[in-house]
């Protein structure tokens, strides 16, 4: 769990840092020397958690935890402060998984993890998604079922915060985990190590009152959990625990609404969101047809609120950053990996479902006629919820 919540910190997150590279160069020792890997190579942030390094990373601080929990045990155990020790834990962990659920439960609400499915991803056949893919498909169809899952979350972390509901809030937490860590596995999710790790979390946070739990549901007996808790004397440390639990509360799931709100606000919105699929193609006054099979020659031209997918009819891809002025009628399509390279194409609608684009394309000349499908056109769009069906629609 270590170093959050330090690399939340402003100014503190830069010491940080230290930390974070003692532990890198420790796991690259440890997997050269201990697991003798003959190349290890730290890779920079891609979305996956589940990389070679993360792997001996786990390795390396479970060796560094037992070291400092043997060292740091026999310690306590000699000056009788064993049990202090144990609620600082407790209350360590309850507050690391809380903060992760609030996280990944707020986000759930807007567009920042699972976002309605694309023009892009509406037009690609179901046999070439990755099972990933096809995760994050099924989860933003539905914002329904989205939202209800980030309730499950936030659910589950709020009530961490409580001494009282801390048992309820751990069990609804691993009954969360489990689930996100199966679907981790079911669909090549990269992310398994962390969700594993969330819901070993929510184990070690009931652990105290697992015989409790267990007579309660399997005995049906009762009994009475255990709801310790830090004790302060001083009334200005209880004081001080107060204001620092309601910041926490407060702070952290409030920038991570800032940020989901802030990426919603960088979106362009416009009505020419679609599948273009090439009728004619003109190249420098020669017409070229898709039978000729010229890499040159746009097969399909997909267009979203967040970028532009140009496919050829040798199947290469390019994305590009779209920037679409409806006024002077023009769309730019702009380079990710140079943004020096852009191209400004003027647009044309000859009726709702054709278009024409003309402009620059690298060194050639283009005029292009294009037949429009647009995204409520599509099954999965159209398709609404409905209370009586007298034959399943399963197509």
């Amino acid at each position: 769990m270590l170093p959050f919540p330090l690399d939340e910190i402003p100014f503190i997150g830069d010491f940080i840092d230290y930390y974070n590279q003692a532990i890198n160069f420790l796991s690259h020792w440890c997997g050269k020397t201990i697991i003798q890997l003959e190349t290890l190579k730290e890779i920079e942030i891609t979305g996956s958690g589940d990389t070679t390094f993360d792997y001996v990373k786990i390795v390396t601080t479970f060796l560094i935890a037992l070291f400092f929990s043997v060292v740091f045990f026999a310690f306590t155990i000699k000056n009788g402060k064993i049990k202090n020790f144990e609620k600082v834990v407790f209350t360590y962990a309850r507050y690391y998984l809380a903060l992760n659920l609030l996280s990944y439960g707020f986000v759930k609400f807007y567009d920042g993890q699972f976002m309605f499915p694309s023009i892009d991803r509406l037009e690609q056949k179901i046999g070439d998604a990755s099972p990933m893919g096809l995760l994050w498909t099924f989860m933003g169809y539905s914002k329904l079922y989205t939202v209800f899952s980030g309730i499950c979350e936030v659910t589950g972390g709020i009530l961490l915060f409580f001494r009282r509901t801390t048992v309820l809030g751990g069990l609804i937490s691993f009954i969360v985990m489990v689930n996100i860590a199966v679907l981790n596995f079911s669909y090549d999710v990269p992310v398994k190590l962390f969700s594993i790790h969330l819901a070993l979390i929510s184990i070690l946070v009931i652990s105290p009152n697992i015989i409790n739990l267990f007579q309660l549901f399997f005995l049906n007996k009762t009994t009475t959990l255990n709801v310790d808790q830090l004790q302060f004397q001083n009334k200005k440390l209880k004081n001080g625990r107060v204001v620092l639990k309601t910041l926490i509360i407060l702070i952290f799931p409030t920038l991570g609404i800032i940020e989901n709100l802030s990426f919603n606000r960088n979106t362009q919105t416009h009505n020419l969101s679609g599948a273009y699929f090439t009728e004619e193609f003109i190249k420098n006054n020669d017409t070229i047809s898709p039978i000729e099979s010229d890499p040159t020659r746009w097969n399909k031209l997909l267009i979203t609120d967040y970028y532009a997918k140009l496919i050829f009819d040798n199947n290469k891809r390019v994305y590009y950053e779209p920037k679409i002025d409806t006024i002077l009628k023009t769309i730019t399509l702009s380079s990710y990996s140079d943004t020096s390279i852009s191209y400004s194409f003027q647009y044309d609608a000859i009726n709702e479902k054709k278009i024409m684009l003309f402009g620059k394309f690298k060194s050639d000349s283009i005029s292009a006629t294009f037949k429009i499908k647009r995204p409520n056109e599509y099954e999965l769009v159209k398709r609404n919820f409905h209370w009586i069906n007298e034959y399943p629609f399963n197509r």
